[in-house]
Formats: structure tokens, C-alpha cells, sequence
């Protein structure tokens, strides 16, 4: 669903959440998993537990995925269904409590 030139090439930001109605998809950007000399970006946490804690509430019959902080753009998405059975605000409280008290998990300054 997400098309990463379209929107990548129009923000400076690290991470992305794309809501289109009860599609929500969320990615880490390519600049958070290296080295950067102009700025350093927030660190990647892992949203693992989140896509578990998404999974035991989804009624949609999909499930979360979160494809690992490892990954080069690695992203948090809904598999298996075109839309989501919790609102788009939900997800995005829980993925910002997620982001903001969560431990790096990937630190390319490490």
C-alpha cells in the first residue's frame, strides 16, 4: 500500500504513519538506519509488542506485523485484510506510546 518515493521524497521526517480511512500503516524511513552527517533521527524502537497488543484486540481477521527494526525501511501494517477493525486514532495513541517510552532498539551511532 505505501509508495515510498511518492511520500518520502516529500518529508524530512524518519517515520511515516500513512491513514487512508481504516487503512493505517506505519514505517521507519531509510534515514533512521544509517549514519547521517546533517542530523541524527530519533532511534528505532521495536513495535513488535505493539503489533502483539494490536493483534489481541483486531476483529478484522488480519494480523499486525511488525517487520523488525533490523530491516532497512521495516514497517508495522495489517496483513491479510485491506482494513482495520480499530480506529485509526487508537493505533496511533498506542504507536505513540510505543515510540516515546519504548528503548532503542536500533542505534546506527551505536
Amino acid at each position: 500500500m505505501s509508495r515510498p518515493i511518492a511520500i518520502h521524497s516529500r518529508t524530512k521526517c524518519s517515520r511515516v504513519l500513512i491513514l487512508q480511512g481504516q487503512h493505517v500503516e506505519f514505517q521507519y524511513r531509510y534515514e533512521s538506519w544509517v549514519q547521517l552527517a546533517s542530523r541524527r533521527p530519533p532511534a528505532r524502537v521495536d513495535l513488535s509488542t505493539l503489533a502483539a497488543e494490536l493483534n489481541q484486540e483486531e476483529g478484522s481477521g488480519g494480523s499486525w506485523v511488525f517487520e523488525g527494526v533490523e530491516r532497512i525501511t521495516p514497517r508495522l501494517y495489517l496483513e491479510g485484510r485491506p482494513a482495520t477493525s480499530l480506529s485509526p486514532e487508537t493505533i496511533l495513541h498506542r504507536l505513540e506510546q510505543h515510540l516515546t517510552t519504548g528503548k532503542p532498539a536500533w542505534d546506527p551511532y551505536d
